[in-house]
């Protein structure tokens, strides 16, 4: 390989490295903000505080617990060296880990669970509900 087209490939992976860390910084930021959202809205629907939200101070990790029971959470965590948003939830869900692999979908970054490639919406509604619906 000659030592110009070594360049454009090493120019090509910075790019590509820069490209997927933005992307998981975008997306790690609308998650963030979103579950605030949601958690807000719906304790102020009921009335009371349901949930919380808590993050790491490096905000590397987002939890979500309810209430009344510290088990019953999720730890939400992004790895942008695999492209991956991992789950981690307390032991009186049933759930367990779900990892989601962060993709691009024409010029959308989406989320695929199994088959399905998902909105950071529809991501949240994933996890949310297994909070929420811990049988379902």
């Amino acid at each position: 390989m000659t030592p110009s087209a070594c360049r454009q490939v090493k120019a090509k992976a910075i790019r590509s490295t820069y490209d997927v860390d933005a992307q998981c910084g975008e997306l790690w930021d609308s998650l963030r903000s979103r579950v605030g959202q949601i958690v807000a809205e719906s304790n102020c629907l009921a009335c009371e505080r349901l949930w919380t939200v808590a993050a790491e101070p490096d905000e590397s990790v987002l939890r979500v617990c309810a209430a009344t029971d510290a088990l019953d959470c999720v730890e939400i965590s992004l790895d942008p060296a695999t492209a991956t948003l991992s789950c981690d939830f307390g032991s009186s869900t049933g759930w367990g880990k779900t990892v989601f692999q962060i993709i691009r979908s024409g010029k959308r970054t989406a989320l695929r669970l199994g088959d399905a490639e998902l909105t950071v919406d529809e991501t949240l509604d994933v996890i949310l509900n297994r909070l929420k619906f811990p049988d379902a």
